[in-house]
């Protein structure tokens, strides 16, 4: 039986929604903190990038320093 290997955007993926987890945040709260990046997003569109996993590398950075994470290189505010 083959064996699942999950793909990079499958490890972001979970990766991130991890950390979501971990900071109790909703992804609507996450939508208003990404603003300080640049990025108008809105509840719907954090999860249809998600569910779809068709985010980008700087959209998965910008999301990781609005929750904080652990794992995260700070980018300088606008």
């Amino acid at each position: 039986m083959p064996t699942y290997i999950p793909t990079w955007q499958d490890q972001a993926q979970r990766h991130l929604q991890e950390e979501l987890r971990q900071a109790r945040l909703g992804y609507a709260e996450l939508a208003l903190r990404m603003r300080q990046y640049g990025f108008d997003e809105t509840e719907a569109s954090i999860i249809n990038k998600l569910v779809g996993k068709s985010f980008s590398e700087s959209f998965y950075i910008a999301a990781l320093n609005a929750v904080k994470s652990r794992y995260r290189k700070e980018l300088p505010l606008r």
